[in-house]
């Protein structure tokens, strides 16, 4: 154990020292933080430039039935033709589209409703037609209505508006932490990635170097391969421990100081969000996130570590990492199912199987998981982490002082029974 904490701290010391470990941990966190600023002031003046929607409507009923909304703005253009509305439009960079409603003598609603639509040169945002289409949706509900003898007046009192409590069983409201969640998850999942993959690959390649460079000889006489091997797969976990501590430090900071200088409405979503936070289980989220990127960093690299002493060049890589990489990218897309229906069967299985928990069970956390569900996907992610090691140092052992022989699965496998 002595031996392993040598090559620990031997390793940890050498990256950290490294300028790009310095230069990733301070230009990340500002680089977010100068991402959030600018979306937020960007957010306060969004629209102000954007194009307006040209609307012909030959009926003239519905001027006052569809509505500017947001940076959405109409503009009713003059009955002269169909023909004359888009050439209007066409000729010039004014008009985002032409919005067209056609009409008949006398009006007859179910023709307009079936004939309404929309020109454009590009293709329209989803966000605009589904407005328009609500507006519309209530105008021929109100005018069919009043056709059949209901008068406005009973259509605007039986109008109603469902807002449904969200409480937990100690009628507390849970609402904010409800919208909370499904960011805390997608974050919560960015990150897994980014650790367990960004340094599994590291590990992978310092491994290589050493035994390119034969480095790896002369330390190797001085201890085991698999001391060597756990060195440096636990130093891996502590550098990303501490890269994600000054991340929090430092985003927390500025948070705390520049947080005055945000817009009245975002500082208040900020104020909102931490208000949010501390009404929830902080200290099991972060138990669980420390946890999973702990074992998630030594399991994955256990496996970048065999495949770095296995092979001779960059290139002989590859064939392993888009096997391994398989997991994590099933983690990666299942978890946006996952953070709509956290209790589903692909969210309970991935969270258990040890290669897709790391992100998969973080993806689950702000929802809420069994205590059971989470002591066993622990105790899955321990075993494995065990038996990956055992796979990997008996592939490492072999793998790192071999030469000029391009490795197959086959012959990993054989070097299993070494």
């Amino acid at each position: 154990m002595n031996k392993i904490g040598l090559v620990l701290a031997r390793d940890y010391a050498a990256r950290v020292r490294k300028r790009t470990f310095l230069i990733t941990t301070l230009a990340i966190p500002l680089f977010l933080i100068g991402m959030a600023v600018f979306v937020s002031f960007m957010s306060q003046h969004d629209g102000a430039d954007a194009k307006p929607l040209a609307v012909y409507d030959q009926s003239g009923m519905f001027q006052g039935a569809i509505q500017s909304a947001g940076s959405q703005r109409l503009i009713f253009l003059p009955t002269d033709g169909l023909e004359a509305a888009k050439a209007r439009i066409q000729t010039g960079d004014r008009y985002m589209g032409l919005l067209y409603i056609p009409a008949t003598e006398p009006f007859d609603a179910d023709y307009t409703q079936d004939h309404i639509a929309l020109f454009s040169m590009k293709p329209v945002s989803t966000s605009v037609t589904h407005r328009l289409e609500n507006d519309f949706n209530n105008f021929f509900t109100n005018y069919k209505l009043q056709r059949s003898g209901v008068t406005q007046g009973r259509i605007e009192a039986a109008r109603t508006e469902v807002k449904i409590e969200l409480k937990n069983f100690q009628n507390q409201d849970t609402r904010r932490i409800s919208a909370l969640a499904a960011p805390i998850s997608n974050a919560f999942t960015f990150l897994m990635y980014f650790f367990v993959f960004v340094y599994g690959v590291r590990v992978m390649r310092s491994v290589l170097e050493e035994k390119l460079s034969r480095v790896v000889e002369v330390v190797i006489s001085a201890v085991k391969p698999v001391q060597l091997m756990l060195g440096k797969i636990f130093a891996s976990v502590l550098v990303g421990l501490t890269q994600f501590s000054i991340w929090i430090l430092l985003i927390g900071g500025a948070a705390l100081l520049f947080g005055a200088a945000l817009p009245t409405q975002s500082a208040g979503m900020v104020q909102n969000a931490w208000t949010t936070l501390g009404e929830t289980n902080v200290s099991l989220w972060f138990f669980a996130f420390v946890f999973y990127f702990a074992f998630g960093i030594l399991t994955y690299n256990s496996i970048f570590a065999a495949i770095g002493a296995a092979v001779d060049n960059q290139t002989d890589t590859q064939q392993f990492l888009l096997v391994v990489s398989i997991p994590i990218l099933i983690a990666i897309y299942a978890s946006i199912s996952i953070a709509q229906n956290p209790d589903s069967a692909m969210g309970f299985w991935l969270s258990l199987i040890p290669l897709t928990s790391p992100i998969a069970m973080m993806a689950r956390v702000p929802f809420g998981v069994p205590p059971w569900q989470l002591i066993l996907s622990m105790a899955l992610s321990v075993g494995f982490f065990f038996f990956m090691v055992w796979v990997a140092a008996r592939i490492y052992r072999v793998g790192i002082l071999m030469y000029g022989k391009k490795p197959s699965w086959k012959e990993l496998y054989r070097w299993l029974k070494y």
